[in-house]
């Protein structure tokens, strides 16, 4: 059944980004019981298939910060200026509170499928993938998308993905890309 609504004018909704997200994901190979670790190890089992968790909202911050969002929503929209065009808080609803409020942005976000930093590039123990797309431990497994972007841009992905793309066709052929303008 459709959701009615008494008008289009009447509506007006709120969408919370979390751009700075404190979680880790990690990866595991299919076949182990044991926790997922973020230096997967080498997969010589072709049954083993890598399971990436990006670990959604595990980190306290990234939850707090949605909750923090969602109060300064709610201060915005009682402020004088926007009095004559709040009618009500539809979701979460204003007596949504405390450990209610954390439940509500655990069950209610999602990820808007742009997992990036779930295969995250560096240096360290932790990371994923080297600098050359190269997956630590797994051989002949190249990763060139958002995944492996340490943090998640604060622009659209996708030029950022683009740019990752023209990095792995240098790394794969040896030859440095021409720039348009020259």
């Amino acid at each position: 059944m459709r959701a009615r609504f008494p008008s289009a004018r009447c509506l007006a909704a709120v969408v919370h980004l979390l751009g700075a997200a404190q979680h880790l994901g990690a990866v595991r190979r299919s076949g182990d019981a044991a926790e997922p670790r973020h230096r997967p190890a080498a997969l010589d089992r072709p049954a083993d298939r890598p399971i990436v968790d990006v670990q959604f909202l595990s980190h306290p911050f990234d939850v707090a910060a949605l909750e923090r969002s969602i109060e300064l929503a709610r201060t915005i929209a009682a402020t004088k200026a926007m009095r004559p065009y709040v009618k009500r808080e539809v979701a979460p609803g204003r007596a949504l509170k405390g450990q209610e409020l954390v439940d509500f942005v655990r069950n209610g976000a999602t990820t808007y499928f742009h997992s990036s930093g779930a295969c995250r590039m560096g240096k360290d123990d932790r990371a994923v993938v080297d600098a050359k797309l190269r997956v630590n431990g797994v051989h002949y497994l190249r990763i060139a998308d958002s995944t492996i972007v340490p943090r998640i841009v604060s622009a659209p992905t996708m030029p950022a993905c683009v740019l990752i793309g023209l990095r792995m066709v240098e790394i794969l052929t040896g030859r440095r890309q021409r720039r348009a303008d020259a």
